[in-house]
């Protein structure tokens, strides 16, 4: 692997505990679900042993309602910091030029396998980088109908699909947080 590709195999935060990884900014919900669990357990664990307090009190002595309020805010939690993680991860694919350095150039039906050469280097798993996912299949769509004219439709297309995509990957974490003030926080 070169040192300035991207490597989503290696750097997206999921793929380095063996997960396979959610497609794009999207979280594995029962990996944050884990992770929220572990910390509740160790949360609990730290209020245990600390001399009983107002601060204590609130999360122990209120009946069984703090217990999920606090599971359901780490697991927000941490499904953020995940996100987050990603979003920076995709945003290295910005740094990278896909075009070639030669001033000159000129995107053409001919020339669109240059660009695609060059972001396929650029990234183990280019598929897997919004970005690059975008415009790979509009370069295949110029270099196949070979219309210039076409490019701006088709990105304007794709980035509409994937606007769509990303807004949806919030849904879980907009339950979570919709379920806090439901349970009585």
């Amino acid at each position: 692997m070169n040192d300035n590709q991207l490597s989503w195999r290696h750097d997206d935060i999921e793929r380095r505990f063996g997960l396979p990884g959610a497609k794009w900014t999207r979280v594995t919900m029962w990996f944050t679900f884990i992770l929220a669990l572990i910390a509740v357990i160790i949360f609990y664990a730290v209020i245990f042993f600390l001399p009983q307090n107002r601060f204590c009190e609130m999360f122990t002595a209120r009946g069984i309602t703090p217990y999920p309020i606090v599971f359901l805010g780490f697991w927000t939690l941490f499904s953020l910091l995940v996100k987050s993680s990603k979003l920076r991860f995709q945003r290295r694919s910005l740094l990278f030029s896909v075009l070639p350095g030669d001033q000159n150039f000129i995107l053409t039906p001919y020339t669109a396998d240059q660009v695609i050469r060059k972001i396929r280097q650029q990234a183990d798993e280019a598929d897997d980088f919004i970005l690059y996912h975008r415009i790979l299949p509009t370069l295949s769509n110029l270099r196949n109908i070979g219309r210039v004219s076409d490019v701006s439709e088709i990105l304007q297309a794709r980035g509409e699909q994937d606007e769509n995509t990303m807004e949806s990957s919030y849904t879980m974490i907009n339950g979570l947080l919709w379920a806090i003030p439901i349970l009585g926080f």
